[in-house]
């Protein structure tokens, strides 16, 4: 059986080039272009990983990933945040709120491509 992975950003450009990118690694992808879309689609059909973005309109990605850490019936679901600043203070952020990995959306987007797989196996426990 094929995994999902749930894109929550809110750029429709670079969500369609991670959902491209994906699929050919053979994921079947969702995308949600808000935090609150995302934990709707999350609850009714749990993914097997979420790619959220930090800055979303309304409710942030921090925020987001909080509700899914603290609910007892999703918490297993690991989450990769992706934001554009490099700040540490985001990074550690993402990590107290339970993020199980953190990528900063370089300006290379073939080193982001191949950082953010990496990760995703690393977090699922994927042999390279």
């Amino acid at each position: 059986m094929r995994k999902t992975i749930l894109i929550i950003e809110d750029d429709e450009y670079f969500s369609s080039i991670l959902k491209i990118h994906l699929e050919k690694q053979q994921w079947i992808v969702q995308i949600a272009p808000d935090a609150e879309t995302g934990l709707e689609q999350i609850a009714k059909k749990p993914p097997t990983l979420v790619l959220m973005d930090v800055m979303l309109p309304g409710m942030d990605g921090f925020d987001a990933c909080l509700k899914i850490k603290s609910d007892p019936e999703l918490k297993h679901i690991p989450v990769i945040m992706l934001t554009g600043r490099s700040k540490i203070k985001h990074v550690d952020h993402a990590f107290e709120v339970g993020a199980d990995d953190f990528v900063i959306k370089s300006s290379s987007l073939d080193k982001l491509l191949v950082e953010l797989t990496h990760k995703i196996d690393k977090v699922l426990n994927i042999p390279t």
